[in-house]
């Protein structure tokens, strides 16, 4: 399928997939009436069950199906208002805490019309700050933590 900004629209060709895994990501949208608010209040808690998420998905797709690509949407960052750029880091910082064991995976494919999820995802996957930089550097008065 095609990404949420194109609206899941169908691709040309079919593919043959593995598996599919589903991840519930938290709803931070208040406007949204069939879905509770469940985001966690304290960042620090919110960062980390995003990454046990993840940690979760990604270890199954590739341990459990011994998958060699995972397709891997903005997920959460539509109508749930969870940000791309948060969402893209933990997936990085996920990619990269276990890359040792995930020897079947060849390719990460990220289906996204936002440049922040997979940008902070290559910045997480480097090791680095997956926020962009400022042109200010350490003084930087428009960075802060999440």
């Amino acid at each position: 399928r095609e990404s949420t900004d194109l609206g899941y629209g169908f691709l040309d060709q079919p593919k043959e997939l593995t598996g599919v895994l589903s991840v519930a990501m938290f709803n931070r949208n208040p406007k949204v009436n069939d879905s509770p608010l469940d985001s966690p209040n304290e960042p620090a808690e919110y960062l980390s069950q995003i990454r046990a998420k993840f940690e979760a998905a990604v270890l199954a797709a590739t341990e459990e199906l011994q998958a060699e690509i995972i397709v891997m949407p903005d997920i959460g960052c539509g109508v749930f208002m969870n940000d791309p750029l948060i969402i893209g880091g933990c997936l990085g910082s996920v990619l990269r805490r276990y890359r040792s064991r995930l020897t079947s995976l060849k390719k990460v494919v990220l289906c996204s019309g936002r440049a922040s999820f997979s940008e902070s995802c290559q910045r997480a996957l480097e090791g680095q700050d997956p926020r962009p930089r400022c042109r200010d550097g350490a003084a930087c008065s428009s960075r802060s933590d999440p």
